[in-house]
């Protein structure tokens, strides 16, 4: 992605790259590209922490100093934001990893079942498809 902001993916993207693409291509709509960039080095160890991702999240960033928080409930959000008298900007990420993470689950239960697919046409072999394929009979109309 432009200005180095995601590592360079050179094989089939993982689940983590594609949250990350999404993620930071999110939060471009709200920070600049400089912040994104700090925003997302100080977050992502925490996003990679959970095995799944919870339903309420939001990244709290903080201008002056700039930093960056997550939060997954109003009173974490509003201890954050009491704890820090400044400038402050939400930025809700919850809704947008669910269906990140639903979006990946559909395409690997299809990547898998296309897998077996292939896998048990392969073990078969070439086989007869159509009006002639074996055991196939023509039924014509009678008058």
């Amino acid at each position: 992605m432009k200005d180095g902001l995601v590592r360079r993916i050179k094989t089939g993207a993982d689940r983590d790259a594609v949250v990350e693409l999404v993620v930071v291509r999110h939060l471009l709509r709200f920070l600049s590209p400089d912040d994104v960039r700090m925003a997302w080095s100080a977050i992502q160890a925490d996003l990679w922490s959970h095995p799944t991702f919870p339903e309420r999240l939001d990244l709290i960033w903080f201008q002056d100093p700039a930093q960056a928080r997550l939060s997954a409930s109003d009173g974490e959000l509003a201890t954050l934001i009491r704890s820090r008298p400044r400038k402050v900007q939400v930025v809700p990420l919850g809704e947008l990893l669910a269906e990140v993470a639903d979006s990946w689950r559909t395409y690997i239960s299809s990547e898998w079942k296309g897998l077996a697919a292939r896998q048990e046409t392969e073990r078969l072999g070439p086989q007869k498809r159509g009006r002639k394929a074996k055991g196939a009979r023509i039924v014509q109309p009678g008058p």
